[in-house]
C-alpha cells in the first residue's frame, strides 16, 4: 500500500471522451454538447483534454479553436498524414498528438514498413515543431508489437524531440501482469510515457491503475469508458481509486462533478448507466440482505470501500426485499418515524418477502409502512 501511495501521488489523467469516446458506435455529440462536456471536464480535476481530430472538418476545427480558451491543456489527435497536420495547425492549439501504427499487423494493414515508420516519425515532427509548443507521439497497437522494438521507438522519439509518447493497447489484449512487464521496460525511458488502455477484456481501468502504480507517467480514459468496441478505461473509476488511495493527481478530483458529467454523457449518448456500474450506478451503495444491513446500520463502511456522502456521489441506502432481515425493517420504519421492536419487525418479514416476490422488486419505504399498518389492523381484529 505504501508503495502504491508514493508512486501514483502525482498521477496525470488525460480525458479523451471528445475524441476516442465519441468514436463509440451510435454516439454523436452536437457542438453545443461537446462544449458542455469540455466545460464540465474542467471542473472534474482531470489534467488534460484530448478534444478531437482536426481532419474531420471545419466544424471540428472551429470547436478545437474554442477549446483554446479552456483553463486546461488541450490536444488534438492526428494520423501521420500531412493533411492531418495542416488541419491541426488551423486549430490554434499548442499540443498535437500524432499516431503511428507500430505492430507488424497494423503496418501491414496500412501498407507501411519500419523504414516508413522511422522516416515518418522525423518528418511529421519537423512539420509540427514550429507551430506547436508540444508534439506528442502515439504508438498504435503497441501491445501487440515487440516490446523491445517499442522501447527503441520511445528512445528515438525522445531524440527527435517528441515531448510524450503514448503506448496504446489498441485491441485491449493486455492483462495487469502484461502491463507490469511493459512498465518495467518502458517507465525508464527518456521520454514521459502515457498508457492508453482499451476494455475488450474488461481490464482497461485495472490496467490503467496498474500502469500508474508501476511508473507510467499518465493514463488516458473516457467518461463511462465510452469508446471503440468495449470502450476505454473509465474516468470515474480511475478518479475514485486515486482519490481513496492517496493519488489525487495534480488537481484533486471532484467526484460530484464527475458523477454529474457521467449522467450527462449517459443521457446525450443514449447509454443508460447500469445500476451496478461501479461508482456511478444507482445501486452500488445499497444493501438489502439481512447480514449486510445489520452490519451497515452499525458501521456504514462495514461492507463498502468508501462513504459516498464524503465524495458527494450519493448516500448509503438500505433496501427492503425478499432477503431483508428484522433490523433492516426496523431501520426503514424508523426513518418513516415509526418505532417498532425487533419482534414486530420479525413478524412483518413473511408479508414483506411475499409482496416483494409478487412485485419482483424492492419495496419503497411507503410500501413497508403500509404493510406495517395492515399488520397492526390485522392484529387488532384478532
Amino acid at each position: 500500500m505504501v508503495r502504491f501511495l508514493l508512486i501514483i501521488s502525482m498521477a496525470y489523467i488525460i480525458d479523451t471522451t471528445l475524441r476516442d469516446g465519441e468514436q463509440a458506435p451510435g454516439i454523436v455529440f452536437t457542438t453545443d454538447e461537446r462544449k458542455r462536456i469540455a466545460e464540465m471536464l474542467v471542473k472534474t480535476g482531470v489534467d488534460e483534454i484530448e478534444a478531437g481530430m482536426p481532419i474531420v472538418g471545419d466544424e471540428e476545427i472551429a470547436f478545437l479553436r474554442w477549446c483554446c480558451d479552456l483553463p486546461l491543456p488541450v490536444s488534438c489527435w492526428c494520423r501521420a498524414h500531412v493533411n492531418d497536420i495542416e488541419a491541426a495547425k488551423c486549430t490554434g492549439l499548442s499540443i498535437v498528438h500524432i499516431s503511428f501504427p507500430v505492430s507488424d499487423r497494423l503496418l501491414s494493414v496500412f501498407n507501411k514498413d519500419v523504414v516508413w515508420l522511422s522516416e515518418a516519425m522525423e518528418s511529421m515532427f519537423e512539420l509540427c515543431q514550429n507551430d506547436f509548443e508540444r508534439v506528442h507521439i502515439g504508438f498504435m497497437d503497441a501491445s501487440r508489437a515487440d516490446p523491445f522494438f517499442v522501447k527503441q521507438l520511445l528512445d528515438r522519439a525522445a531524440a527527435i524531440g517528441y515531448r510524450r509518447a503514448r503506448i496504446a493497447d489498441s485491441a485491449g489484449v493486455m492483462m495487469p501482469s502484461d502491463v507490469i512487464h511493459a512498465c518495467a521496460l518502458f517507465s525508464a525511458s527518456s521520454i514521459p510515457v502515457e498508457f492508453h488502455p482499451h476494455n475488450d477484456f474488461g481490464m482497461a481501468s485495472a490496467n490503467g491503475i496498474t500502469a500508474l502504480d508501476h511508473g507510467i507517467d499518465a493514463v488516458s480514459a473516457t467518461v463511462l469508458g465510452i469508446g471503440e468496441r468495449a470502450g476505454n478505461a473509465r474516468i470515474e473509476e480511475l478518479a475514485m481509486v486515486l482519490s481513496t488511495r492517496g493519488g489525487t493527481g495534480r488537481h484533486p478530483f471532484d467526484m460530484n462533478a464527475i458523477e454529474k458529467l457521467s449522467r450527462y454523457v449517459a443521457k446525450i449518448g443514449r447509454r443508460p448507466i447500469p445500476v451496478d456500474r461501479p461508482i456511478v450506478g444507482k445501486h452500488v451503495f445499497s444493501h438489502e440482505s439481512g447480514i449486510h444491513v445489520a452490519a451497515t446500520i452499525k458501521d456504514p463502511e462495514a461492507f463498502l470501500p468508501l462513504l459516498p456522502e464524503k465524495y458527494g456521489i450519493g448516500r448509503v441506502e438500505i433496501k427492503t426485499g425478499r432477503l431483508s432481515g428484522s433490523k433492516g425493517i426496523q431501520y426503514v420504519l424508523r426513518n418513516m418515524s415509526v418505532e417498532i421492536d425487533l419482534a414486530t419487525a420479525h413478524s412483518l418479514l413473511p408479508m414483506i418477502r411475499r409482496i416483494a416476490e409478487e412485485k419482483g422488486r424492492n419495496l419503497d419505504p411507503s410500501e413497508v409502512e403500509a404493510i406495517y399498518h395492515e399488520y397492526i389492523i390485522n392484529m387488532q381484529s384478532v
